[in-house]
């Protein structure tokens, strides 16, 4: 594996050739990317199969308890409730671990990471087609909500002055 990860590392970090240079380098980096996160997946995953062995051996190391003290499990719900206890005992005793905190987050890091990649590449494979990107489409919606608030408070002085309209042409009726 390290010798695989050593040869696509240097595949990966050839310079890119011709026009679309540019091009392959973005792609490079996207690979890069997705391969960091497989590899922050694949770490987290592992401690998740690591869960399930510990939750396996306090299931027997429970069972074991309860036949040195002679008692017995006689029902399938008991077995049951006991599997569920154990697995959650050990989930929440190993998801406080500084270690789960670290793999969670270059899970997340890893995941962001390939998202944001991926987000440029379709914003400039939008442009080159003339068609609107993800920054274009965001500031349009925020331009459209401004708009809205505008219309709102326009709307709001609108009312205002009619009601203080209505109020004067009631008060100068009543004087005449």
């Amino acid at each position: 594996h390290d010798q695989v990860k050593e040869h696509l590392n240097r595949f990966l970090s050839a310079p890119g050739l011709g026009y679309t240079r540019e091009e392959q380098g973005q792609h490079q980096e996207l690979i890069r990317r997705g391969f960091e996160y497989q590899k922050a997946l694949q770490d987290y995953l592992q401690f998740f199969s690591n869960l399930g062995i510990k939750s396996v051996d306090r299931v027997r190391g429970k069972l074991d308890q309860r036949g040195k003290e002679e008692k017995v499990i006689d029902s399938a719900r008991g077995l049951y409730d006991l599997w569920v206890s154990s697995c959650e005992e050990v989930y929440a005793e190993q998801v406080m671990t500084p270690e789960y905190a670290q793999l969670h987050g270059e899970l997340v890091n890893a995941l962001m990471a390939l998202k944001q990649r991926m987000s440029v590449m379709v914003d400039e494979s939008l442009g080159t087609m003339n068609m609107p990107t993800r920054s274009e489409l965001r500031t349009l919606q925020d331009r459209l909500q401004e708009t809205r608030r505008e219309n709102k408070a326009l709307r709001r002085e609108m009312d205002e002055l009619k009601e203080k309209m209505a109020a004067l042409s009631q008060g100068s009726g009543a004087t005449t």
